[in-house]
């Protein structure tokens, strides 16, 4: 994936949040989605409980493995890899 494509995809998933009444601090892209299950996003939260309700709505508490998300409460950051980040792209409806 080009870098302007991640950059792209950064501004979709800004908008998405926003749309939801989630305000993000930053949002980054590593490696390319969907083609490989290895990429990384990390959204930063101004509040945790933007960061809550972030989990809330990808459904957070009722999934089986939750090992694709890494919260890091401290500093209201959230780390989104494999199917997980997969799930994300797909929910944006790009």
């Amino acid at each position: 994936m080009r870098l302007d494509s991640l950059i792209k995809l950064q501004t979709v998933i800004k908008e998405w949040l926003i749309q939801h009444d989630i305000v993000p601090f930053s949002v980054y892209i590593t490696l390319s989605v969907p083609e490989y299950s290895q990429g990384l996003c990390s959204i930063g939260f101004y509040r945790k409980e933007d960061l809550f309700n972030f989990l809330n709505l990808v459904e957070y508490s009722v999934q089986c493995n939750k090992s694709d998300y890494i919260i890091v409460e401290d500093s209201m950051t959230l780390l989104i890899t494999g199917l997980a980040l997969i799930n994300l792209y797909n929910s944006l409806g790009t």
